[in-house]
Formats: structure tokens, C-alpha cells, sequence
């Protein structure tokens, strides 16, 4: 099996963070079903201020709720992105993976150079990064 070890970062209750994990949690039962070849393993999550490296709170037996996101950044250490990246590097996984659940904030995208380097993933709806057209070329680059 093949594991996906995700982080997601800018994550609040809106509907790109909300949806996202209802996908994933929708996968995780579909896999159990039918053993499905991916594991999707979200290990870490951060907010504006907060993150988490133990996310298990985040799912109760049946399903993911905004609520428990809130309370889970909420009752989280300060966000410090060295640790939240260096907690990542070192789970296990071949495919890592960064989500960004931002909203166009070109706050994370000055790091997606960075994270590239270091093998990382990313996947986000965030196009703030566009609008700068040396952290575009750096980050283009990659591909």
C-alpha cells in the first residue's frame, strides 16, 4: 500500500479545509471497504496562529466536523514552521504531500520553493503566488 503523508497548512473552518477533509475521510472509509491501494495519512495541520502534529482528534468514529478542527488549533501549540516541516520530513511515507487550504495569501507560497526542494508535494486553489513573478520563476523551476 501506498501512503500519502499529507500536512496541510492555512487550515480554518472555510469550505476549501472543510471539504478537503471531508474527502479524505470519505476515502478513509471507502479504503477500509475495499482495500484500496492508497493511504492518505494526514499528519500535521496548521492554522493562522496554531498547529498540530497529533491530528487524531481531529476524526470522531464517523465523521469530521469544522468544530472539531476549531477546538483541535484552538487547544495547539504556536505555529512554528521549522517543526511543522521537520515533523513531516521525518514520518514515514515515500509521497509527502503539503495542502494548502489558505485563502490567496501569499504567506505559505514564499515557502512552496523551499518545500519543493526538501521532495514535498503541493497541492492548493491558492494563486497568490502568481501575482510575484520571481517567487513564480523559483517555484517553476521544480517542474
Amino acid at each position: 500500500m501506498d501512503t500519502l503523508t499529507i500536512g496541510i497548512i492555512g487550515a480554518t473552518t472555510n469550505l476549501t479545509t472543510t471539504n478537503f477533509l471531508k474527502l479524505v475521510q470519505k476515502h478513509q472509509q471507502e479504503r477500509r471497504k475495499t482495500n484500496h491501494r492508497y493511504n492518505l495519512d494526514i499528519l500535521a495541520i496548521c492554522g493562522n496562529q496554531q498547529m498540530s502534529l497529533n491530528v487524531s482528534q481531529l476524526w470522531n468514529e464517523t465523521q469530521f466536523s469544522p468544530q472539531s478542527l476549531e477546538k483541535l488549533l484552538q487547544n495547539s501549540p504556536p505555529l512554528v514552521f521549522e517543526e511543522f516541516i521537520t515533523h513531516l520530513t521525518q514520518c514515514s511515507g515515500y509521497h509527502k504531500v503539503i495542502v494548502d487550504c489558505s485563502d490567496n495569501s501569499k504567506e505559505y507560497c514564499k515557502f512552496y520553493p523551499k518545500w519543493l526542494s526538501l521532495g514535498f508535494h503541493i497541492v492548493t486553489a491558492n494563486s497568490a503566488f502568481l501575482l510575484d513573478s520571481d517567487l513564480y520563476d523559483s517555484i517553476m523551476r521544480f517542474f
